[in-house]
């Protein structure tokens, strides 16, 4: 039997591990502020997963890209791309971009982080990658 679903990469074993606990009944406590993007990478055309901290705000995701000068996943939202995001122990579809500094997105998306995380300090030069969710995937 095959199947057109890319296989995902993550970047590491810890992340592997924790994706699977958020799959797991053991990861009911880990998905109110802990969700899996993918997405396929703008460049080499890899699908990519991720697990990401979050704060929600109606049919928006917000993931802050702390110390985003180490890290390169979240550039390939500086235009709007495709992703799915799992969400309420179901699979959502959506858009990503980023939300830059020194914009009145990003501030208004780190006031809803802000909220979510009160002990978080607001970040000041660090983007956003926000996620406006689309629509539930059917189940199966």
């Amino acid at each position: 039997m095959t199947s057109s679903m890319p296989r995902y990469r993550t970047p590491g074993f810890g992340a592997t591990a924790l994706l699977t606990a958020l799959h797991s009944p053991i990861g009911r406590g880990l998905r109110h502020n802990l969700c899996e993007l993918r997405y396929v990478a703008r460049k080499s055309g890899r699908a990519i997963a991720l697990p990401v901290s979050y704060a929600r705000s109606d049919d928006s995701v917000v993931v802050l890209v702390g110390h985003a000068g180490t890290k390169t996943w979240w550039r390939n939202f500086r235009s709007e791309r495709p992703v799915e995001i799992w969400l309420d122990g179901r699979w959502h579809s959506g858009t990503g971009h980023v939300a830059q500094p020194d914009s009145l997105e990003h501030e208004e998306v780190a006031a809803i982080y802000q909220k979510a995380f009160p002990r978080t300090p607001a970040p000041i030069t660090d983007p956003f990658v926000v996620v406006d969710v689309v629509t539930a995937r059917p189940a199966g």
